[in-house]
Order: structure tokens, then sequence, then C-alpha cells
């Protein structure tokens, strides 16, 4: 199951409004050596009242340049909707990495990047070099092989140990919809034990990161353009009710479902 974690590429990464009034915005998605969405844009002036983003579950490792002293911020998923900072006149060049995984840096853990942002100057360690070196690079390919060839060696997903790894594979499968007592019984650890382990290492509770992972997953039918009835989403993907579902989506985005759909 660990090396099946390591090869899924099935998690939902959407962070709709990064692209939101920046420039020249581009991704690229990977999936070897490790599943990884790759962006970068140019934030105008008016980022500076900061950058709306979601819940996903996922570590981003964003590089920020063009200011006097360029760095590196680990931005770690929110549990409701937020905003970041924003830092105009920059480009921005990023990595979203799939829930699990993150780069390991100066001992941070995992969960203590979960709805946080930390900053790291450019002038201390790998990154000096990273920098010099990223100056060089003058497109989205060349500044990727520049993070792959750098980071690799850092890029973890074993600080997520097994049982994790099995209930982030379980709950994505499910979009969301597993309940974790079944989950448990499936792993054959007690509801407590599983919870509490993904707790240490996540930052949020199973349950929270089922929410996610089932808000992801209706984001990503609304974003496909599959369909523009909001009633559809909530039937497949295990909400109660409408109710629930815009409730929780508004948690999410700080709109509603229609809103959402008419600006996108």
């Amino acid at each position: 199951m660990i090396s099946f974690y390591k090869s899924d590429d099935t998690f939902k990464m959407h962070q709709p409004f990064f692209k939101d009034g920046v420039l020249d915005y581009a991704e690229i998605l990977v999936r070897k050596p490790y599943y990884a969405l790759f962006y970068e844009f140019t934030a105008p002036y008016s980022v500076a009242s900061g950058i709306s983003c979601v819940p996903d579950g996922c570590v981003d490792i964003i590089f920020v340049t063009n200011t006097d002293e360029p760095f590196m911020e680990f931005l770690g998923s929110p549990t409701s909707a937020k905003i970041v900072r924003g830092f105009p006149n920059c480009h921005y060049f990023g990595v979203r990495l799939k829930p699990g995984m993150y780069i390991s840096y100066q001992n941070i853990a995992l969960k203590s990047i979960t709805d946080n942002e930390l900053f790291f100057p450019a002038n201390i360690g790998v990154l000096k070099n990273f920098f010099v070196k990223m100056r060089k690079c003058f497109t989205l390919e060349q500044r990727i092989d520049l993070f792959q060839n750098t980071f690799e060696p850092c890029a973890d997903c074993g600080s997520a140990g097994e049982i994790t790894q099995r209930m982030l594979c379980g709950i994505n499968s499910s979009k969301g919809g597993i309940h974790i007592l079944e989950l448990a019984e499936s792993l054959n650890y007690s509801e407590r034990h599983i919870s509490r382990i993904f707790q240490e290492t996540m930052g949020i509770s199973p349950k929270t990161f089922a929410r996610i992972v089932r808000f992801q997953h209706a984001l990503d039918i609304i974003l496909s353009g599959e369909t523009a009835r909001t009633s559809d989403y909530f039937i497949d993907l295990g909400y109660s009710d409408q109710a629930h579902f815009q409730r929780e989506f508004k948690q999410y985005t700080g709109m509603t479902p229609k809103n959402f759909i008419r600006i996108n």
C-alpha cells in the first residue's frame, strides 16, 4: 500500500483563486518521480491585499523573486477559506505536493505547516545556491528541473507512515465518503488509534481531511464544466442535502456554489 500511495496520482489539488488577476499564469502537472503541480505567475500590485486560498490538504512550496531579498514560503492547507499574504510585482514559482508529501527542511514537521505560512530567507543553506541558479532559468520546465534536482532527496512521504498513507489513499479513493470507523476496521485498528496517528502526522483529523477531499472532488466537477446544476454535486458526493453542500462550500471558498460557478 505504501508503494501505491507513492504512485497514486488521483488526488485533487485545486487552488482556483491563484489564477485570479495575476499575469502569465502557467502550470504543469507531473507524475514522476512524484505527483505534483508546478506553477508560476507574476503578481501585480493588486495582490498586496492577499491571495485567496482554499483547503486542499496539500503543502505548497513557493519561491518568490524580483524582491530585494528573495525567499521561500511553505504554504500549508487551510481548514477554511483564507487570505494569504501577497507580494506585488514579484515572480512566483511554486510546487503543490499531494497530501502527505512535503519537503523536509530545517526539521519542520508536516503537521506544523498545516494552516500556516512559513517564510525562509534565500541566504541560508541550499536556498542560496538554488536562487542563484534560478536566475538562469527562463522557462517553467527549466525551473521544474532545477527544483527536482535540488530538492528530490528531501521530498518526503516517509514521515506519513504506513497507516497515514493507507488512510490518505482510502479517503481519496472514496472521494471523502468513507466513514473513519469503516476505514479503521479495514486496517484492523481502532478508530481512535488511526485518528490519533493521522492527526499527529497531518495536523488535522481524518474527518476534516475527508471533508476537504469531498470538497475538492466537488470543485473538480465544477471546474470541469460537466454540469451547471449545484444540486448534482451533493447527491453523488455524500452531502446530506443541498443546504449542507452549500454551507460547506461557502466555508471553504468564501462564496456560494452559484456565485463560484458564475465567475468561473
